[in-house]
């Protein structure tokens, strides 16, 4: 990353498509974003049901953002909606010597989490991520790190987010029809995180509710690490059918009166005001109150099914930073209250951080952004830089002991 890079993600969500393109600096932190927004198709509920509609949707906003920024896309971050991922426990114990002790080394660590990864997945699943819960050297409690450490035998326990092969390669094949590279996957929620949640939150522990259209994804936190994802296949599409089945009226219309009149706290409400909706050719008014009622029971079910998850995971007494709820869907007001009251943690929305823009701050950008900004994080966590001096000397010897450990 010498000078500036140029990095684009693309969300693929089952209303929206959004593209966001970032110039970083040298630095890793964005200098400008431009975003672009299209109706979606070829989507339903978070899959891929037409790759050619996909592919000509994601051409067009591509070509969108290449004429308002003057710069061709050629490869991308794409997003994996929760509706198809898969997460779970692995663990693998895999010997180093038969007798005596070993120097571990980093093709060790690679070994170990690599027969982790096989006893976990079937041959059709693939890993998107994986997140290292401990380490363990000849059963001797944990470890944190355990290259430069001795042992005979090294164990780790892994928690893995995966997703069909078909799944993931529908994806990068509607974006290859559309002339664009898929660099890499990334799971939504987790996306999300990078892109809303602060360093303190991470380390003392928080629950990411990332509301979708389609799916509401909750990634638990704790000591800086995700220590648990559970997916609930419903999403802020449910509250606008309410809407539009119970008002008679088009989606399009509900899902607008959702956006601007719906509160999740019916007291909230004025008993006279009203709403002017329009109907065939003529507008008369709605009660907004009644709008409100329409889908008070998807809001009431949709709380409790998050409520339902959070209760039964062992993190509630434990997340000190409590809830931060972002996407599309967390704009409806009176939700924060209400969750808050409901599941008794404080509950803040989770705005994108570290971008000049206000408009880019909203929680409906999570998601893209937060592609960038994992994309980022790779890139400095995937860097060597060379050591010098005395560290250099010392670790040059290090790496001519794994070297002799490792084949002779």
């Amino acid at each position: 990353m010498i000078g500036q890079k140029t990095i684009c993600a693309i969300d693929l969500g089952s209303t929206h498509l959004t593209a966001a393109l970032a110039r970083v600096n040298k630095k890793g932190k964005l200098d400008h974003v431009h975003i672009e927004e299209a109706a979606s198709r070829g989507i339903d509920n978070g899959v891929i049901s037409d790759v050619a509609s996909l592919s000509d949707a994601v051409q067009q906003i591509a070509q969108s953002v290449k004429n308002k920024t003057k710069i061709k896309i050629n490869e991308v971050i794409v997003n994996v909606n929760g509706n198809i991922v898969t997460c779970l426990d692995s663990q693998a114990t895999i010997p180093l010597v038969e007798k005596g002790n070993k120097l571990i080394s980093e093709k060790d660590i690679d070994k170990v989490k690599h027969q982790a990864q096989l006893l976990g997945l079937n041959l059709e699943e693939e890993v998107l991520h994986e997140f290292v819960r401990s380490y363990s050297i000849d059963n001797y409690g944990e470890v944190k790190n355990p290259v430069g450490l001795y042992g005979r035998k090294i164990f780790v326990d892994l928690y893995l987010i995966i997703s069909r092969s078909s799944y993931t390669d529908n994806i990068v094949e509607a974006l290859g029809q559309a002339g664009l590279e898929v660099r890499n996957l990334v799971f939504s929620g987790l996306a999300s995180s990078k892109a809303v949640l602060t360093e303190h939150e991470l380390q003392n522990g928080c629950i990411l509710i990332n509301m979708g259209a389609s799916t509401t994804e909750l990634l638990f936190f704790k000591a800086g690490v995700l220590k648990r994802v559970e997916i609930i296949k419903s999403g802020g599409n449910k509250i606008t059918e309410s809407i539009a089945s119970y008002l008679k009226i088009p989606w399009e219309l509900a899902e607008e009166l959702k956006k601007s009149y719906v509160s999740a706290v019916l007291e909230e409400v004025r008993p006279d005001e009203e709403v002017l909706v329009k109907k065939t050719s003529t507008y008369r008014p709605i009660k907004r109150k009644l709008i409100c009622e329409s889908c008070k029971d998807s809001i009431d079910e949709m709380i409790e099914l998050i409520k339902d998850k959070i209760d039964k995971s062992s993190y509630k007494e434990i997340v000190e930073s409590g809830i931060v709820i972002t996407g599309g869907a967390s704009h409806l007001s009176g939700l924060l209250e209400i969750v808050e009251s409901r599941i008794g943690l404080p509950t803040r929305l989770g705005k994108v951080k570290n971008v000049s823009s206000t408009a880019h701050r909203n929680p409906k950008y999570a998601t893209v952004i937060g592609l960038i900004y994992h994309d980022i994080d790779n890139y400095f966590s995937n860097r060597h830089p060379i050591q010098k001096g005395k560290n250099f000397l010392e670790s040059l010897k290090h790496q001519v002991r794994y070297l002799y450990q490792e084949y002779f």
